[in-house]
C-alpha cells in the first residue's frame, strides 16, 4: 500500500476506522455520554412529576381550605376543600382576586382595604402572617375564619403567596359559651361576681388615670328569706330574676349590673354624677317597689335597699365596697326600701 502503486488499493471499513479512529472513538463516547445524560434528565424529571402529583394530591386531599394567588392578588390555585367552604366553583374564582370574591372583611365583619389585607401585606414584605378573619360565602354567609399566609419563593424571588384557611365557627361559639358560662350568673343570667369586680377595678384604674365619675350601689332584697320561708325557693328565684329584669331595663350600655351571690346586686354607673346616681337609684327603687309577684298565697312586692358611693382615686374594690356596703347598711337600719350615699 507504499508508493509506488501499480495498481489501485482496495479500501475496506476498516481502513476507515483505522484512518479515523480516535474521531470514531471520541464520537461513540460523546453520544453514550448524550443518552446517559437524558436518561438522568428523565429520571428527574419523572421524580419531579410525581412529586408535584404528590404535592397536588396532598393539597387537593387536606381539609383545609388552600388556595394561591400570584402577585398581583389574582387566584392561580384553589383545592376542593376551599371551593366546598366557600360554597363555589373553580371557574369562579380562578384569575380573580380573592379579596375581592371572599375575603375582604376583619373577624368583625368590618370592611377593610385592599391595601390592609393580611395576603397584600405578605405579597409586599415577604413575612408569614396568622390572624382570625371574616370570609364570605358565594350566597353571602359569612363566617369566622383562621387563616395563615406565607410567601412563595423561587430561589430569592417571591412569586406569590398561599394561603390556607379553615372555618372555625364552631370553635369561636364555643369560646363565647364558655366565656359566658365563666362570667354569667346562671339564675338571673346578669354578670357573676367574679366579672363584676373586673370591671371595677377598671374604673378604678380609669378614675385614677382620667378623672372620670363612676358612681357603685349595691343592692338587696329586703326581707328575702321570708320570701323563702313563705313561698319556696323557687319563687325566691323568680323574685331575683324579676329583680334582675328590671335592673336590665334601666342600665345604659356603657353600664354594668352585676349579682354579688344569694340577694345581693351591685351596679356600676359609669361617667355619673353624685346626683344622677340618686336619680337613678330612686328611680330603680321605686319601680322595684311596684314590681308585684304573684302566687297562691297571694300578691306580694319585694322592695329593695340600696346603698351608694363615688369611686375614688385612692380606692381598691374593698375599699369601695365597703363604703357602699356601709351605705346599704343604713338604708337597712333606717327602715328598708330606701336609698343611703356614703
Amino acid at each position: 500500500r507504499l508508493p509506488p502503486f501499480d495498481h489501485a488499493p482496495e479500501f475496506t471499513i476498516w481502513d476507515v476506522v483505522a484512518r479515523w479512529k480516535e474521531l470514531f472513538l471520541a464520537g461513540f463516547l460523546a453520544v453514550m455520554l448524550i443518552v446517559f445524560l437524558s436518561f438522568r434528565l428523565w429520571v428527574v424529571w419523572q421524580r419531579e412529576l410525581q412529586a408535584r402529583q404528590f404535592n397536588q394530591l396532598i393539597l387537593t386531599s387536606l381539609g383545609q381550605g388552600v388556595y394561591h394567588v400570584d402577585t398581583q392578588g389574582l387566584c392561580r390555585f384553589i383545592n376542593p376543600s376551599a371551593l366546598n367552604l366557600l360554597r363555589t366553583t373553580e371557574a369562579e374564582v380562578l384569575g380573580h382576586s380573592p379579596h375581592v370574591l371572599f375575603h375582604g372583611h376583619h373577624a368583625d365583619g368590618h370592611l377593610y382595604s385592599h391595601e390592609d389585607c393580611p395576603t397584600w401585606k405578605t405579597l409586599q414584605d415577604a413575612q408569614v402572617r396568622k390572624t382570625e378573619e371574616w370570609f364570605i360565602r358565594a350566597d353571602g354567609e359569612g363566617f369566622a375564619a383562621e387563616m395563615l399566609v406565607a410567601p412563595m419563593m423561587e430561589g430569592k424571588t417571591m412569586v406569590g403567596a398561599v394561603v390556607i384557611f379553615e372555618d372555625i365557627s364552631e370553635r369561636k361559639q364555643m369560646e363565647t359559651r364558655l366565656l359566658q358560662l365563666a362570667t354569667t350568673d346562671e339564675l338571673t343570667g346578669l354578670h357573676n361576681r367574679r366579672y363584676f369586680l373586673d370591671r371595677l377595678n377598671e374604673a378604678i384604674a380609669r378614675v385614677r388615670r382620667f378623672g372620670e365619675t363612676t358612681a357603685l350601689l349595691m343592692l338587696d332584697c329586703d326581707h328575702f328569706k321570708q320570701v323563702n320561708d313563705r313561698h319556696g325557693h323557687g319563687v325566691g328565684d323568680d323574685v331575683l330574676r324579676g329583680l334582675a329584669g328590671i335592673l336590665r331595663e334601666n342600665l345604659r350600655q356603657t353600664d354594668i349590673v352585676g349579682r354579688l351571690g344569694g340577694e345581693e346586686f351591685a351596679v356600676l354607673l359609669n361617667d355619673t354624677s353624685h346626683e344622677s346616681a340618686l336619680l337613678w337609684a330612686e328611680r330603680v327603687r321605686a319601680r322595684v317597689a311596684e314590681h308585684e309577684y304573684s302566687t297562691a298565697d297571694g300578691v306580694f312586692v319585694v322592695p329593695v335597699s340600696l346603698g351608694c358611693t363615688l369611686l375614688r382615686a385612692d380606692d381598691d374594690e374593698n375599699t369601695v365596697f365597703l363604703r357602699a356596703d356601709q351605705a346599704l347598711y343604713r338604708a337597712k337600719q333606717n327602715g328598708r326600701n330606701r336609698v343611703e350615699w356614703n
